[in-house]
């Protein structure tokens, strides 16, 4: 991925790579559909300056990365920190 993206509940069991260079990028996760235990994992495979946004959270430096994961019960997507 290099350019700014919206998930959807098929992405669940993905893994999204995503490539900023000097960019700063979003990835929106899946708004609802999602199935109880689901997990979407974002991560930065550049070194460039460039940051990913996602879920609250920020990847700045290269093979960072975020996994979530969604509550049924909440409606939520959870990072597993």
């Amino acid at each position: 991925m290099v350019a700014n993206a919206v998930l959807s509940a098929a992405d669940a069991g993905s893994v999204v790579n995503v490539t900023t260079a000097a960019s700063a990028l979003t990835v929106t996760l899946p708004a609802s559909n999602a199935g109880e235990g689901d997990t979407i994992l974002v991560r930065k495979i550049d070194s460039g300056a460039g940051s990913v946004s996602v879920g609250g959270q920020s990847l700045t430096t290269q093979y960072k990365a975020v996994e979530f994961v969604y509550s049924a019960t909440r409606s939520t997507w959870e990072p597993r920190l």
